[in-house]
């Protein structure tokens, strides 16, 4: 037989005697491959057969073995204490919205035994999260009127139908939570003009629904803006009744309180409080130990509040500083003679977060007077500083975490910060418990090397540091900005043979921002600063540095935690993270 081998997958052309034996070649191998397939036949289906009487074994046992499941064997009681799992803590403040998925509601469509488990639990219901939709007219003023009309109402219907999925939802969380103390937020803006009432309903809707459970209230936060377009002579914003008329005997339950009711004008384009907060009786609750005030219209003294019971406290002031309701108010300026009365009423205080927006200069109502705080472990400062007058009166000897947050709006045209102020006033509070606070945190829109040092000489204990760069103070550049790495490296040389001692020694956690001064902290610094802080020092206790996150203002030019590895610096258990801007994109011109 011819054979042909040698000229397969080459460029091999037959001449005219060959091409006969080769279709012969041909037709002899399909013949013999249509016999295979004629055997074949038979098999594939008889291993067809028998593939599916496997599954179906295969799936008869697998169904029989899911009853031998542990999951089966679990009591419901303990079943359900593995869904509370699935769920966050009740003192999470980031809870899941009501949704499909909802991790309850996931739990409820596994099967039947979940289902009715997870509807009669009521603690899987107890978190009731309502960040409600600003109604699409309420949106920028300009984007409105340029809206079709059919746009604005396919906008408003959707709306619509949002809020009522949500108003059932809520109606569902309610009544499976059944007598459970609850957990609420509901954030809420709206107009109160004519044109918009839907929306005012909408939200009195909910605020009514939730008032009838106030009974099972525990941890409660409500933020209501209520606005209108009118001009502030025309408005007639009102308070939620169900809200204002609550008692202290209608919450018995509720122990942590957030509570910031507003009203505006878009006429006059300020923000004041809705609500006179004197006539709020149930802020007195009998177990309410935390408690929240922002934007209030009334002196903190004519509250009905029983500040003595107070574990926890923020107060973020009255109203703002421009607003018609307290500008030119004597009554409304919270100085810090004002903190110091707020927190000689406030005894039992854990934690107090206060924001002071005028420096005052009268202290005659203190003058003899002395404070202690037995069990205040952590003060956070917002706006002005107290100085010594202030700090020459108190005591704090369980203080470990003290922080000053930068405003976020002026408080003064001339305001620029702690360390404007003569003297450095944030400086002597770090120098007054610098010995004892184990977390400090501070904010800043200007700030030299020799007042970053000020700051941070004497924090001997302090193992946690946050400093934040504030964008760039009124009226100024923002160019005095420190070299923080510079400031914060050891200090491992000697003058005249004696040691210059380390800032921070007992640091073990640092966080920089400095996005808006991209100049003043480079990869390079940070670099060399760690390496310095993962030994120890020369002559002292340096404790190493575990943790470090920059946010800087410039891109990325350096693996830093490779490069770490190439100085050979030890970097176990040692967690470095960094934020850049990204690179500027380079557009390609066109003419056209």
């Amino acid at each position: 037989m011819v054979s042909f081998l040698e000229h397969l997958d080459t460029n091999y052309v037959p001449s005219y005697e060959n091409i006969p034996r080769i279709q012969k070649i041909i037709q002899e191998n399909t013949s013999a491959a249509a016999a295979i397939d004629r055997e074949i036949g038979p098999l594939v289906l008889t291993i067809a057969g028998l593939i599916k009487r496997r599954m179906a074994h295969a799936d008869f046992a697998s169904r029989h073995a899911s009853l031998l499941g542990p999951i089966r064997r679990i009591p419901d009681d303990v079943l359900s204490v593995i869904f509370g799992a699935c769920l966050p803590s009740s003192d999470d403040s980031k809870q899941p919205p009501m949704s499909r998925t909802h991790p309850a509601v996931v739990l409820s469509h596994v099967c039947r035994r979940w289902r009715q488990l997870s509807i009669s639990t009521p603690t899987l219901w107890t978190s009731i999260v309502l960040a409600l939709p600003i109604h699409p007219a309420q949106g920028d003023e300009v984007m409105w009127h340029s809206l079709t009309p059919g746009v604005l109402r396919e906008a408003g219907t959707r709306w619509e139908t949002r809020m009522e999925d949500l108003l059932q939802m809520c109606k569902v969380w309610l009544a499976r939570s059944a007598e459970a103390p609850l957990n609420i937020l509901l954030w809420g803006s709206t107009h109160s003009d004519s044109l918009h009432q839907e929306a005012t309903d909408r939200i009195s809707g909910f605020i009514n629904l939730l008032c009838g459970a106030a009974h099972r209230w525990r941890v409660v936060d409500i933020c209501l803006a209520l606005c209108t377009r009118d001009a502030p002579q025309e408005r007639t914003v009102v308070a939620p009744s169900a809200l204002v008329n609550l008692r202290p005997a209608d919450i018995p339950l509720l122990v942590s309180l957030r509570l910031r009711l507003e009203s505006g004008s878009e006429w006059q384009g300020t923000l004041n409080s809705a609500v006179d907060h004197k006539s709020i009786h149930f802020l007195r609750a009998p177990a309410l130990h935390s408690l929240r005030l922002d934007s209030i219209i009334c002196p903190w003294k004519s509250m009905d509040v029983d500040w003595s019971s107070l574990t926890h406290l923020h107060f973020g002031g009255y109203g703002p500083p421009k607003s018609a309701l307290t500008w030119g108010n004597p009554s409304l300026l919270f100085d810090w003679v004002d903190a110091f009365l707020l927190l000689s009423e406030c005894a039992r205080l854990i934690t107090c977060d206060l924001a002071i927006p005028y420096t005052g200069s009268n202290d005659a109502p203190i003058r003899s007077r002395y404070l202690t705080l037995p069990s205040l472990e952590s003060l956070t400062l917002r706006g002005v500083v107290p100085d010594e007058r202030f700090l020459d009166r108190v005591d704090f000897p369980s203080l470990r975490n003290l922080h000053y947050a930068y405003p976020t709006r002026p408080f003064a045209p001339s305001y620029r910060g702690p360390e404007a102020q003569e003297g450095g006033v944030f400086s002597a509070w770090l120098r007054r418990f610098g010995h004892q606070v184990h977390s400090v945190s501070f904010e800043f829109p200007t700030l030299a090397d020799d007042a970053l040092y000020r700051l941070l000489k004497g924090l001997h204990v302090v193992e946690s540091l946050d400093i934040v760069a504030a964008p760039p103070a009124w009226g100024t550049n923002g160019e005095r900005v420190a070299n923080f790495a510079a400031v914060l490296m050891p200090k491992n040389v000697t003058a005249e043979d004696e040691p210059i001692p380390s800032l921070c020694p007992k640091l073990k956690r640092l966080h920089l921002n400095v996005a808006f001064y991209g100049a003043a902290l480079d990869e390079e610094g940070i670099l060399k600063m760690i390496a310095a802080r993962r030994v120890r020092g020369v002559g002292e206790e340096l404790a190493l540095i575990d943790e470090v996150h920059v946010d800087l203002g410039v891109t990325q030019t350096m693996d830093i935690p490779a490069e770490l590895q190439v100085r050979n610096v030890d970097v176990e258990g040692f967690r470095f993270t960094a934020t850049y801007i990204p690179p500027v994109p380079l557009v390609t011109f066109s003419p056209d």
